[in-house]
């Protein structure tokens, strides 16, 4: 009987954290209307990186709000695969969603924050800020898949968890488009400070995923 409670409960804050995203969405579809048009084209069409680039742009509180729909998608997805039975490998009897909501933020702001630092002692802060604006455009734009396959996998029963891994597979795909387009349009300066582009990438893109694939390949 308390497990039941618990799943209730759990399920009850994963239903709000999902009410509070649609409010979000509808906040910036009212307030955002253009640049929301243009994000939503995004792997069709430069005009939303032509505006948003830009050094005044009015409306950058846009990519900040849809950065918080990110942190909120990857929270969900990670609370989903530690408390599904598919996923026994990474089981926990309890999770706390705010904690990995929490855990998610805070690794996300400390990366970036870390990442702003290295750029400037390397001296690729313009080539950086690019970098990571087209980073974090692909992913917010991805994140949207993962929110609606999370939706229908946890709220309908009937759902395969393929549509799960179906929207994780678009998800890595979008963003590995981004990157090469991110390749494609700036290989002018990503030339003039190569190594540096390297030595970066390899520390703060590689590195993590290899330690977490050790990590998970140990225990």
């Amino acid at each position: 009987m308390e497990a039941i409670e618990k799943t209730i409960v759990n399920n009850d804050v994963i239903t709000y954290t999902f009410l509070g995203v649609i409010v979000i969405m509808w906040f910036v579809r009212a307030r955002y209307t253009r640049s929301l048009a243009e994000f939503l084209q995004l792997p069709f069409s430069n005009k939303y990186f032509s505006s948003a680039l830009k050094e005044k742009n009015p409306e950058r509180s846009f990519t900040i709000i849809m950065l918080s729909v990110q942190i909120v998608s990857v929270s969900i997805l990670l609370w989903y695969l530690l408390k599904h039975q598919y996923f026994s490998f990474y089981y926990l009897q309890e999770v706390n969603f705010f904690i990995v909501l929490g855990l998610v933020a805070l690794f996300v702001i400390f990366k970036m924050l870390l990442q702003m630092l290295v750029s400037v002692i390397l001296g690729i802060n313009k080539l950086f800020y690019q970098y990571l604006y087209t980073k974090i455009s692909y992913l917010n734009y991805s994140s949207l898949f993962l929110l609606i396959g999370l939706a229908f996998t946890i709220y309908n029963k009937k759902v395969s968890i393929i549509i799960l891994l179906v929207s994780i597979f678009v998800f890595l795909i979008v963003n590995i488009f981004g990157f090469l387009m991110m390749l494609k349009n700036y290989q002018k300066l990503i030339l003039n400070r190569f190594f540096y582009i390297i030595l970066y990438l390899c520390a703060f893109e590689i590195a993590p995923i290899l330690i977490l694939g050790a990590y998970i390949t140990i225990y």
